[in-house]
């Protein structure tokens, strides 16, 4: 866990953010029909570069959604400031264009994504307003998924990876984590309501934001247990092993 987890988060954000300067590029017109299956309005869920998965609110504070309208137009919206653009389809594949300006992105039922935008390796899914799409649980990445739900410790072990006991509470009480889709954790730490924070999964891991003087870092091992070093004021109490409550 020896990763900045605050550099590759900002990073990761830094390039997304480049597609705010690209994607207002996107202009223009044509003739032709809709295709029924791209009615409605799609919004930005989730985007995806270097390896973080984060929900399309926290790139685009505003919104960014795409309506596509007669004329092969469509009309898009990013951060409140609107235009259009062109667009086309073949199969389930969609393009967008404008001068030099090319997104490549697949229909997949109510969703749409569009992979390595403007070059720049970042992928933006969409989802059909007013369907299922919607779910919270479409923001977050495959890995996240496999999260959701409650996790409660199996083992302990001290600061040399001796197995150890925690006085006053059972090995199961130790620790619980609880992943929400909307990317809240809870935490219960000896039995007591730590609170809850946010959570993003970088690759296999994540060093979540304090709560008070309570800190966790934590990593999702081969066998899909959780690994989690537990602080308090800073200072190292012991590596938890959680697994998924049944």
């Amino acid at each position: 866990m020896k990763k900045n987890n605050l550099c590759i988060f900002c990073y990761a954000k830094g390039i997304i953010a480049l597609i705010l300067v690209l994607v207002t590029v996107l202009l223009s017109s044509c003739g032709g029909k809709v295709d029924e299956r791209l009615s409605g309005k799609w919004i930005a869920i989730k985007t995806f570069a270097s390896g973080v998965t984060l929900p399309a609110s926290e790139v685009y504070k505003d919104g960014f959604t795409l309506e596509f309208v007669s004329g092969s137009k469509v009309d898009f919206t990013v951060n409140g400031e609107k235009d259009v653009a062109k667009w086309s389809i073949d199969g389930d594949e969609i393009t967008i264009e404008a001068g030099s300006e090319e997104w490549k992105g697949t229909l997949i039922g109510d969703f749409i994504e569009f992979k390595n935008v403007s070059n720049m390796g970042v992928d933006i899914t969409f989802g059909r307003e007013g369907t299922d799409a919607m779910d919270p649980i479409n923001t977050l990445s495959e890995n996240e998924k496999k999260l959701v739900g409650t996790w409660v410790s199996e083992s302990v072990v001290d600061v040399m990876g001796t197995e150890t006991q925690v006085e006053g509470v059972e090995v199961q009480d130790v620790l619980k984590l609880t992943f929400h889709p909307d990317r809240v954790l809870n935490i219960v730490h000896k039995g007591q309501e730590v609170g809850d924070t946010k959570w993003v999964l970088i690759e296999n891991w994540d060093a979540p934001e304090d709560i008070g003087n309570f800190k966790i870092m934590y990593e999702v091992q081969e066998d899909g247990k959780i690994k989690a070093d537990v602080f308090t004021d800073d200072t190292f109490l012991y590596t938890v092993t959680c697994v998924q409550a049944e």
